[in-house]
Formats: C-alpha cells, structure tokens, sequence
C-alpha cells in the first residue's frame, strides 16, 4: 500500500508524471527523442499578458508530420502523457497532461 508520505517522497502527482515521461524518452528512438521540443512548442505557449506564464494549446495531429516526431507523439499518447480527441470534423487533436504552471494551470 502506497502511504501518503511515501507518495509525497515520490513528487506527488508532478513527480509521478515527469519520471513516466522519463521512461518514455527514453524507451524512443534517440531521432525521436530529439523532436520533443519541436512537439512541445505546438503544445504549449506564453501568455501575451506575461511571456513567463507558460499555457496549453491543442494541436492537431497532422501537425507531427515527421515520422521521429510521430514516434515520440505516439509513445507519450500510449503512456497517457498526451490525450487525444476529435475535432468537430472529425481531425484528430492532441493535447498534453503535463503541468505547466501556476499560471497556466487550470
């Protein structure tokens, strides 16, 4: 059983969910590896009030053409680190779990 103090030495849920994504970089192709910035940028923006304050966006997933790029969006949907719907055409979207801030958390 997993007690409350043994979960908060773990990081909580933060913690938790940087190690997974740990696991999956590393578990991808060293090439898929290195687009994560590339798909991050179509995840995430700043704020036009304070460029600090980092914000989710929703990406359509045709976005990701390249196929390291299409690995790594792939491996972080298996690990649930990125959810995906689909749009009101019926597109493909993706969006990421990760936590981006206080400002930009919801």
């Amino acid at each position: 059983m997993l007690t409350f103090r043994a979960y908060e030495e773990l990081g909580g849920v933060a913690g938790a969910l940087a190690r997974r994504a740990e696991e999956v970089l590393e578990a991808v192709s060293p090439d898929a590896r290195s687009t994560l910035p590339l798909v991050l940028r179509e995840l995430v923006s700043l704020s036009v009030e304070d460029e600090a304050t980092a914000l989710r966006r929703v990406a359509p997933l045709a976005a990701f053409t390249s196929a390291p790029a299409r690995e790594l969006v792939q491996a972080l949907l298996e690990a649930r680190l990125f959810v995906s719907s689909l749009d009101d055409r019926g597109h493909k979207q993706l969006y990421w779990v990760g936590r981006i801030g206080p400002n930009g958390t919801r």
